[in-house]
């Protein structure tokens, strides 16, 4: 730390006022478990306690195990210690590098020291008045800062050999009035290797997504013709093409104009790469398969099979020679994600980094990160694939998807870097809202929610919440006690599903299917093993339950399965596929009479709501128009609800005449719009004519988008982790 000395004689009063200080910051507010173990590590040693600070009682005093936790089986403690020194290195480079205070964990023990950079100020609350003066002069020079990086915006100063020496800059662009970016599964934007052209996914009006091209020396910003149901754009080497994903097709298109061109057929596309050897290195399909394409068009070739291995594949960067690949491995928590190298020349292969995902070699030899919304870089020897030297917490709030494993970020190779903060859709509040706008919370306080659903007796809600980067089940009475967690720690568990008498819920494992008896069981027990599985909806009568799952060659698709309940346990038949098709569908929602299934497909190139016949007759309703997600079936009258792409919910009054599907003329339901949680389930349906939404946790409701640009990045992370 910089002017940094130890000093044992601080007060305690000053560690634990400085702590409390540290504790609020915007590093720590939503770090539950890194909050937990710093308070009790530095309560412990200001108490002189600190020759009993060992990994048993971490874990026991902070970290909630029991009193038979064992440490040499279980290592939480020695991972959230690790983890608390990186968030405190972030938090002292960033919230904290005014700080008079400074906690140090040392390497190899769990006692912190407490230095103090000279002089020591008297610790004197801010009052709110102040705080509020500082961040208006803060905005005033974040404004000055934008204006002058518009100037040199026009300027092009990266185009200078010098540029690594001159000041890092950060600023934002702002999408044109009606414009937002597109919920889509992957990188939202995209960075030319010059430094000059910014392309981004942006929702169209009429549902779908399409290509946007913004030159970062010019003001305007138009779509590129042909691009519509477009996602995952990356650039050539040359700048001068784009690649990205429509229509179940693999397509480039020019930068200076024209129409797409495809590639090769392509069931999906989860990361892409184009290598200075003239091939595109891309993941084509769900399996743990990396595939090569020429840029010119052609039939892809597996270059990398790891089907026999429990692994996702995920988001490739050919590097500099195009004889290795960087990936993800992509496990259920960002913890447990992985970067790693493939050698095309040996076939073989080397993790570079456990517990991140999205990994980048930049070309100022660093290699770059996320986990958890923080963005971390380390130097890199590119020639042995070694990193060296500190690790470093180098932008914290970048958007990212721990489901999926990608990061809304991109850089040049001139060292601009674009980003996109996390957005409000990553920070939410649990709400029953009515049809006339009124809202009440359900939980005090905000979080990373998803998937809510409602006890059939309304009186409980099961959610998925994602705490310290570990997604458990959670369940929460409205009005009572605190929420509980129902699933146990230390394992992944989301999309809980109540049987129709309540007595069960269904969850979504790693890799399984699991069901638990409400109350009363403390660990699931496996139906269905050997896939990404999603439960949805149960037939009226709880003798079927409809879930989708991934396939590798088509993507999700609708299923159905028999279930049947003996002496208090949950066992399911012979699973059953209702609709395959290539297209991805998701979202299978009986109706109240069990004889149609709702649900979502993007066969049309935009997600759109559909109804079929149970069992399926062979032909579809089209519900929705200009974009829909996640149906709901109303009980107390026959009404279909479903999100747009822009989240508000529409209805849809239904009949059925002479056995065929008939929808009355769509409405909005209600003015209130709900936070982004892109194609994650954000409401339910309740009894009473009123909806368990997710809405932003912010005040001020959801921003406008934006992306975040820095100019001479590289220069920046050259002084932060040293030469």
């Amino acid at each position: 730390m910089p002017n940094a000395t130890t000093q044992p004689n601080v007060h305690p009063n000053v560690i634990l006022g400085q702590l409390e200080n540290v504790l609020r910051s915007p590093t720590f507010e939503s770090a539950e478990r890194s909050s937990k173990v710093l308070r009790f590590l530095v309560e412990q040693a200001v108490a002189g306690k600190g020759d009993q600070l060992k990994e048993y009682t971490i874990g026991v005093g902070a970290l909630g195990r029991p009193e038979s936790f064992d440490s040499r089986i279980d290592s939480i403690a020695r991972v959230e210690v690790s983890r608390l020194r990186t968030r405190l290195e972030h938090y002292y480079a960033t919230d904290g590098k005014e700080d008079s205070i400074v906690f140090v964990l040392p390497r190899g023990g769990y006692v912190p020291k407490f230095e103090t950079r000279s002089p020591v100020p008297v610790p004197i609350p801010i009052p709110a008045a102040k705080r509020l003066v500082k961040r208006t002069v803060l905005l005033g020079l974040v404004a000055s800062a934008i204006a002058l990086t518009a100037f040199l915006l026009a300027w092009r100063p990266w185009s200078s050999a010098d540029a690594l020496n001159r000041q890092a800059l950060e600023f934002d662009i702002a999408l044109p009035a009606g414009v937002r970016l597109a919920n889509v599964v992957g990188t939202q934007m995209a960075v030319s290797s010059d430094g000059l052209n910014l392309i981004f996914v942006a929702a169209r009006a009429n549902g779908g997504s399409e290509l946007w091209l913004r030159r970062l020396d010019r003001r305007e910003m138009k779509p590129l013709p042909g691009t519509e149901g477009g996602r995952g754009p990356f650039f050539s080497p040359d700048s001068e093409w784009v690649g990205f994903w429509a229509g179940g097709k693999l397509r480039k298109i020019a930068v200076r104009g024209g129409l797409p061109t495809v590639l090769c057929d392509a069931p999906d596309l989860l990361g892409g790469s184009w290598g200075d050897d003239g091939q595109i290195v891309a993941a084509l399909t769900s399996e743990a398969k990396l595939w090569r394409i020429p840029s010119a068009g052609g039939k892809p070739i597996a270059i990398l099979d790891l089907t026999p291995e429990p692994l996702r594949l995920l988001w490739p960067q050919v590097l500099p020679g195009s004889r290795v690949i960087l990936f993800s491995n992509i496990g259920a928590t960002p913890d447990s994600g992985s970067v790693e190298a493939f050698s095309l020349d040996t076939g073989s292969r080397k993790v570079l980094v456990r517990g991140g995902t999205f990994g980048r070699y930049l070309p100022s030899g660093h290699l770059v990160y996320v986990n958890q919304g923080t963005l971390y870089a380390q130097k890199f020897r590119l020639a042995s694939l070694e990193s060296t030297g500190s690790l470093v917490a180098a932008i914290a709030g970048i958007s990212e998807s721990p489901v999926f494993g990608f990061a809304q970020f991109d850089f040049s190779s001139t060292g601009i870097l674009v980003h996109r903060r996390q957005t409000a859709g990553e920070r939410l509040s649990m709400n029953w809202i009515a049809p006339d706008g009124k809202i009440n919370r359900v939980v005090p306080e905000g979080g990373s929610y998803l998937w809510p659903r409602i006890s059939p007796d309304g009186r409980e809600v099961a959610y998925s919440a994602m705490v310290s980067g570990e997604s458990r089940v959670w369940l929460a009475r409205p009005g009572g006690a605190a929420p509980v967690a129902l699933t146990p720690d230390g394992r992944h568990y989301s999309t809980p599903l109540w049987t129709p008498d309540g007595r069960f819920l269904i969850v979504q494992g790693r890799g399984t299917l699991e069901w638990m008896s409400y109350p009363g069981a403390a660990v699931p027990k496996v139906l269905l093993t050997g896939g990404a599985f999603v439960p949805w909806s149960f037939s009226p009568d709880g003798k079927r339950l409809a879930f989708y799952r991934m396939d590798p060659a088509t993507h999700f698709d609708l299923w159905t399965v028999p279930v049947e309940i003996r002496d208090g346990v949950l066992g399911v038949g012979r699973p059953e596929p209702f609709l395959r098709t290539k297209a991805v569908e998701t979202y299978p929602a009986f109706s109240p009479d069990g004889k149609w299934i709702a649900y979502v497909s993007l066969q049309s190139g935009a997600y759109e709501v559909y109804v079929r016949a149970f069992p399926d007759n062979g032909t579809e309703v089209q519900i929705s128009r200009g974009g829909g997600r996640l149906p709901v079936w109303a009980r107390q009258r026959q009404e279909i609800l479903y999100e747009t792409e822009d989240h508000q919910i529409m209805a849809v009054e239904w009949r059925v005449r002479s056995g065929v599907f008939e929808a009355d003329p769509l409405r909005p339901w209600s003015s209130v719009r709900l936070a982004d949680t892109g194609v994650l389930a954000n409401f339910d349906l309740a009894s009473g004519g009123r909806i368990l939404g997710l809405l932003s946790d912010l005040n001020g409701g959801e921003p406008a988008d934006s992306l975040s640009v820095r100019v001479n990045f590289f220069h920046e992370l050259e002084k932060r982790s040293g030469r």
